[in-house]
């Protein structure tokens, strides 16, 4: 089952204790790359994204890279073995709710369905 390191922990703690109650993470991948597009944090029930106040910086660039490497691994992990970044590849988010330090993963696998017909009669005759 998925698991995030534990080496990310002392910075949940740090955005939890600043009120954040939830971190949201949106993910896409198709052709051969994946990314994470977006990431939110919730703080007094609304949505914001990480700068968006100089006096409460809820995470510094360094930090941001970290948790975008540990979100890959963990989506990898999550989805079980569902390929999100291969050819239509997939795409999802992840709500990381930090007073409980558990996780939501919702997860859509985009297909191709390929269909073709031989030797139809163009006529009745």
């Amino acid at each position: 089952m998925a698991k995030l390191s534990k080496k990310i922990l002392p910075l949940l703690v740090k955005l939890k204790d600043k009120g954040v109650t939830e971190i949201n993470v949106d993910f896409s991948g198709s052709g051969d790359s994946g990314d994470i597009d977006d990431i939110y944090i919730h703080v007094n029930g609304e949505q914001l994204g990480w700068q968006i106040d100089e006096k409460r910086n809820y995470i510094s660039d360094e930090q941001e890279d970290q948790l975008r490497n540990e979100m890959y691994e963990f989506i990898d992990s999550a989805i079980e073995g569902r390929d999100w970044v291969n050819n239509d590849g997939g795409f999802g988010s992840v709500t990381i709710y930090l007073n409980s330090m558990t996780a939501d993963v919702d997860y859509n696998q985009r297909t191709v369905e390929e269909h073709s017909w031989s030797n139809i009669e163009i006529f009745d005759i």
